[in-house]
């Protein structure tokens, strides 16, 4: 934990994380690792007095078995499921003979914990499925990196289409992450992608395991644990999975040479390391820069900020949050627009309806209740458990006079259940049924 406290209100434990899932990874691998050293570090105890020995081994036992503790406490379906079939793995000369007996037990475990979270994990199903649908269209090559959440978003609007009435629409939400990270490789880069990735990590893995058993396995749990969260979304396991790789000498020999040869082929590979990091590095940080000055005028709604935001557009085109405040302040100066010109980029790299919704009302206030329609229209598609977009179009039709259409959609408002019931919600419904 971080000072003493969590970082979330709904969890005990989330490390110096806003959620406990990336913080279970840390736990995962570490846990896995202590595991699979126990035999060397006991050797080790042995070279201590005798008297000794049977205090070292028995707290070596207990911070294994105190990080197991707080591995359960983080709630954290990915890391438990991963440390379940590692367990498995590891102690089944131990229960071999009631394996059936721990496989069934084990099965209801998972199955438990399906349900204990049952709307977060239809929200990763409902992702999933939908990013699949978009991604059928450009199968080889994806939809492009950073374009995941817009696929997202395109394929919740294909499925709402095709049957308004599917359950898991109701769990939908604004996610910033694919909660498995080879299918958001598949979805931005295709089956080719997703081809070079594998190889390059099996390839890794492989020196790995030359390297060192209980390494690979935690590496191994981290990529399965990746399959239902999102690790390498994060910088600090970017680095680790990296740092690894590098460390571990490399058994696939590619290049052979020797004496002159050799060192003429290794500064020629640092001048290319050294160019390319350089290059790196000045970008990474005119983008900081870029970061620091946005967020000093981030969330004003004064048209005087307009030149400083178009200043920092470049480096910020793919921060949904500047472009949806920009889109804001824009719309507030009457340029509606350019607002829609920036909000149509922000809709390239965010699947949060709300981009359509503003998108809606500058179409309104420029006289197109037409397009204004269809922006409501695709904001409910996009997220169908939203009671926002609905009420907009009620709004809407009553502006331009058509009741049959107006009343059509307040019975739609009073009948919907939305994901999240508040004042906001009722006093819509409250609306609607004046309205009736």
């Amino acid at each position: 934990m971080t000072m003493g406290e969590s970082r979330h209100p709904a969890y005990v434990l989330t490390g110096s994380f806003l959620n406990p899932g990336p913080y279970s990874a840390y736990l995962l691998i570490t846990l896995i690792i202590g595991i699979l050293s126990k035999n060397d570090i006991f050797l080790l105890i042995k070279e201590v007095p005798t008297k000794y020995y049977g205090y070292l081994i028995g707290g070596y036992n207990f911070i294994l078995a105190l990080l197991g503790i707080i591995l359960l406490l983080t709630w954290s379906r990915a890391a438990i499921l991963t440390f379940v079939i590692f367990s498995l793995w590891h102690y089944r000369k131990y229960y071999w003979r009631w394996r059936y007996v721990i496989w069934l037990t084990c099965a209801g475990i998972i199955v438990g914990l399906y349900f204990i979270k049952q709307g977060s994990a239809n929200g990763r199903i409902l992702t999933w499925i939908a990013s699949l649908k978009t991604w059928e269209h450009t199968p080889w090559l994806g939809v492009g990196i950073g374009g995941f959440r817009h696929a997202c978003a395109q394929g919740v609007s294909e499925l709402y289409i095709a049957d308004p009435s599917n359950p898991l629409f109701f769990s939908g939400n604004v996610s910033e992450y694919a909660f498995c990270d080879f299918l958001k490789i598949l979805i931005e880069q295709g089956i080719v992608g997703l081809a070079l990735c594998i190889v390059t990590m099996l390839s890794v893995l492989y020196n790995i395991f030359h390297y060192s058993r209980p390494l690979f396995c935690a590496i191994l749990a981290l990529l399965a644990f990746s399959l239902f969260s999102y690790p390498f979304e994060l910088y600090p396991y970017r680095i680790i999975i990296i740092t690894i790789a590098a460390a571990s000498p490399n058994h696939v020999q590619i290049v052979k040479a020797h004496g002159l040869r050799k060192n003429v082929i290794i500064m020629l590979y640092g001048l290319i390391f050294m160019s390319i990091s350089a290059f790196t590095a000045k970008e990474v940080q005119l983008c900081q820069n870029a970061d620091k000055e946005s967020k000093l005028f981030i969330g004003m709604q004064n048209e005087s900020f307009i030149y400083d935001y178009y200043k920092v557009l470049q480096k910020e085109n793919d921060n949904p949050q500047f472009l949806f405040q920009f889109a804001k302040v824009l719309r507030g100066a009457g340029r509606y627009n350019d607002s829609n010109a920036i909000l149509s980029n922000g809709i390239l790299i965010s699947n949060d309806p709300m981009f359509y919704l503003l998108q809606g009302n500058n179409y309104k206030d420029m006289g197109f209740p037409h397009f204004a329609e269809q922006a409501y229209f695709k904001a409910h598609a996009v997220m169908p458990n939203r009671l926002y977009p609905l009420y907009q179009l009620m709004v809407l039709y009553e502006s331009v006079g058509q009741k049959r259409k107006m009343k059509k959609m307040a019975k739609r408002i009073i009948e919907m259940k939305p994901k999240i019931t508040s004042p906001a919600t009722e006093e819509m419904k409250q609306k609607a049924k004046i309205v009736l």
